[in-house]
């Protein structure tokens, strides 16, 4: 019996991608009423038409045969905790539009556990409105380091201990007009502003706007303890050899987290936003984390990506304030005319 207009047809089918890789295995058995009634795709239909029962073909299909070209405006992206516990990729939920027409049915392609990322995925997000922009890369760490030759183990464990008269004029800090002053606002919330006047008036420290010069004057001990806002100049010393006698510290008042270069702004009228939103979307899989790891940036926010740099993992159960989001810029600014003012 051959195939022809008004014939109910059963197809075993498997489907895969244009690697080969097995998309749909065909589990349960396509029943369709052939004829041009829309139950298959046209070209699959053109191409059953006259074929015999038990004949095997393939057939390939290209965008515009199937379900139609990627359409990036399609793609929504929704909080985990707006659907059931049970929800599993393939399943369809329906949607009421803006303009009240008939509801829109969307698939699920892809569920990221907000435990896979630090504190939450919605956590990322530095702007008020949770729209426009998104930090996946970051580093948390107390921010000062110390020549392990100057100082021994255990010496510093505390803000409290750099207040020591011994150490009037033995720290180089990164002048805040430099742009980094993240470390002393989480030092004044902690321990207020007499303990940061001390600090950074009281005990003299010298200012510098070369990070290089930080990490140089840390391995030749020319400072016993620097604030080193990261380890992108001691690289430089540690492929040489130096800088083995460096070391980080944490000091659990001015823990920070910050943002490093792994952050990512979706731009108001955009030139090409569909672009924009694939990108995004791969760009916050595990795949495309694993692939940014290779700029060494700072560390994915993501859980199941492995830290480029553990030394800048947060202490577990450690506070750290975040000064990269849109709601601490207030703060931000008055803290860094305070440090000015207090410096000048």
């Amino acid at each position: 019996m051959q195939i022809a207009k008004n014939t109910v047809v059963t197809l075993n089918y498997q489907v895969t991608d244009t690697q080969g890789n097995l998309v749909d295995e065909g589990a349960q058995p396509l029943v369709y009423l052939h004829g041009g009634y829309d139950g298959i795709f046209p070209l699959l239909e053109e191409t059953l038409q006259g074929k015999n029962l038990g004949e095997k073909l393939e057939v390939r299909l290209e965008p515009e045969d199937a379900f139609g070209e990627y359409d990036a405006e399609l793609v929504m992206i929704e909080a985990r905790n707006l659907f059931p516990d049970n929800i599993e990729v393939g399943m369809q939920f329906e949607r009421g539009t803006e303009d009240g027409d008939d509801d829109e049915l969307y698939t699920i392609t892809d569920i990221t556990d907000d435990k896979a990322w630090d504190e939450g995925f919605e956590n990322g997000f530095r702007d008020n409105e949770k729209k426009w922009v998104y930090i996946f890369n970051e580093y948390s760490s107390s921010g000062f380091a110390v020549n392990t030759e100057l100082v021994k183990e255990g010496e510093i464990k505390s803000v409290r201990d750099l207040l020591d008269p011994k150490w009037r004029g033995r720290m180089l800090l990164l002048d805040v007009r430099a742009g980094s002053f993240a470390w002393f606002l989480a030092i004044r919330r902690h321990l207020g502003v007499n303990a940061l006047r001390q600090l950074i008036v009281d005990q003299q420290p010298v200012w510098t706007r070369d990070q290089r010069q930080l990490a140089e004057a840390l391995v030749r001990g020319t400072y016993p303890v620097v604030l080193l806002p990261s380890k992108t100049y001691l690289e430089e010393f540690l492929i040489q050899g130096l800088g083995k006698n460096v070391r980080l510290l944490d000091l659990p008042e001015s823990r920070v987290t910050v943002g490093g270069a792994g952050g990512v702004w979706l731009m108001n009228k955009a030139p090409h936003p569909n672009a924009a939103k694939v990108f995004i979307n791969w760009l916050l899989t595990k795949e495309g984390q694993l692939a940014w790891n290779t700029a060494k940036t700072g560390n994915s926010r993501r859980l199941d990506v492995p830290a480029i740099d553990p030394e800048y993992n947060k202490v577990p159960g450690g506070t750290y304030f975040n000064t990269n989001r849109e709601d601490m810029l207030a703060e931000v600014e008055e803290v860094r005319a305070l440090v000015l003012e207090m410096i000048k």
